[in-house]
């Protein structure tokens, strides 16, 4: 049986930016250059450390996002 957790606030934001820019979770791990377990393991917190929120951060500059987290 698949059980499915409830997304964090970042991953719902950074999805519904997605939409607005007509591209998916995997053409955003293409245009950075990373794998789409990567990248999603960052957009939901499970990658830790000082690389990981300096590539939190370049998802949300490519996004044009501005979150304080």
């Amino acid at each position: 049986m698949i059980v499915k957790s409830e997304m964090k606030p970042l991953e719902k934001t950074v999805r519904k930016r997605l939409i607005d820019f007509n591209m998916t979770l995997t053409d955003l791990s293409n245009e950075l250059g990373w794998s789409l377990q990567y990248t999603l393991d960052v957009i939901r917190g499970k990658s830790h450390g000082p690389a990981s929120i300096t590539n939190k951060m370049k998802i949300l500059n490519f996004l044009e996002l501005d979150i304080e987290e």
